[in-house]
């Protein structure tokens, strides 16, 4: 494959696996190879070390924002405005600029309509970009206002080498509702590191509102 196709594959990877979800008014791209992507998460969620930076309008028709506040969103972030409905969707780098980009970032709240467990999360995850589920673990429990969830974290390359996932991720019920809440970067040159720690806050900031 040459070097132009693979990057088109790659920006479409990129696209796919934050949901079809990366248009936004006012983001620039922000370094996120922070901490390593190896790292269980299987610790409560730390508070966040700065002033929370969250100030955003979901779009009218948004299901999630009735009933979740993310008050804390990684810096270099903003929310897409043309998300689906079932989710609220903080990206570093906008549609436009995924073919002029080696990597995009996403910090995503996402409604399910039914049951839905970290294994069926990993398995549809690992296949939006051609992965290895065996790439992704069980990363322990985890602590969102109260609920009590079930964290992962993996990540790996497509086999064409177009994209590089790194992932964290966790599953919360709360009031019968299943949320998959997860932090995504993806390269198309190499496999990119995560922030624990990033992840972790936005984790803590999270504020249920119903």
């Amino acid at each position: 494959m040459n070097s132009r196709l693979v990057a088109a594959v790659g920006a479409a990877a990129l696209a796919a696996s934050l949901a079809a979800c990366s248009t936004s008014t006012s983001t620039a791209p922000s370094p996120t190879a922070t901490d390593s992507g190896t790292t269980a998460a299987n610790a409560s969620p730390v508070e966040p070390t700065s002033v929370p930076t969250a100030d955003y309008t979901a779009p009218e028709g948004n299901q999630v924002a009735p009933l979740v506040k993310a008050t804390y969103i990684p810096e270099g972030h903003s929310l897409a405005d043309n998300a689906a409905t079932d989710r609220l969707a903080f990206v570093s780098a906008n549609l436009e600029q995924l073919d002029s980009v080696d990597s995009a970032s996403g910090y995503v709240i996402q409604l399910k309509n039914e049951p839905t467990t970290v294994d069926d999360v990993i398995q549809s995850d690992a296949a939006t970009v051609s992965l290895d589920p065996t790439g992704f673990t069980h990363a322990g429990d985890v602590t969102i206002d109260g609920e009590r969830g079930q964290a992962f974290q993996g990540g790996g390359s497509s086999p064409d080498g177009s994209a590089h996932l790194s992932e964290r991720g966790a599953v919360v019920t709360h009031n019968g509702q299943t949320f998959v809440i997860t932090a995504k970067v993806l390269s198309k040159s190499s496999q990119p590191a995560l922030s624990e720690g990033d992840f972790n806050a936005f984790l803590a900031g999270i504020v249920w509102t119903d």
